[in-house]
């Protein structure tokens, strides 16, 4: 995250960025993989992202791309959760690069009909994703499955017609 772009002078470009970083997040991480991660079509009205899970339904997604000492304030999100509370979406996704969200705003995610999920900075340091294949196509974006080793695979064989003790 350290690579997007800090032009204070541009809101857009660090908007943008963080928006193309949480789809390819989205997309690759093994905590989500969700599917056709874009652009919400239209004018902007809250709701930066749009996916399908793996069950077909829809998610929207509103991508908060804030210095990490800022908070996401209410005002933030209301657009937001206006504009997703349509039977369209079957789920929603708040995605912020800081872990600060106001006791007011976090009230009203909380008390909302249709649920809204929340990935701060920290869920997104914590993630088992390679973040260093965001930049670089040439590595790979999860981490490789580990390969038992040979006294793990024969302490695993369990003959079927013995009991395990």
């Amino acid at each position: 995250m350290a690579s997007l772009p800090r032009d204070p002078l541009d809101q857009t470009v660090v908007g943008d960025a963080f928006e193309d970083l949480c789809a390819w997040y989205l997309e690759n991480s093994p905590e989500y993989r969700l599917k056709d991660v874009t652009r919400a079509p239209g004018h902007d009205i809250g709701i930066d992202l749009v996916a399908s899970d793996t069950e077909g339904g829809r998610w929207a997604i509103q991508c908060k791309g804030y210095d990490p000492s800022n908070t996401v304030a209410k005002r933030d999100i209301d657009s937001f959760l206006s504009a997703s509370a349509t039977p369209e979406y079957s789920y929603r996704l708040l995605i912020s690069s800081t872990n600060h969200i106001a006791p007011n705003a976090l009230k009203t995610l909380r008390t909302q009909e249709k649920p809204v999920g929340q990935l701060l900075l920290s869920d997104l340091r914590r993630s088992q994703v390679n973040w260093q294949a965001f930049s670089d196509e040439t590595v790979p974006a999860r981490p490789q499955p580990k390969t038992p080793k040979p006294y793990q695979q024969a302490a695993g064989a369990c003959p079927e017609d013995e009991e395990f003790i």
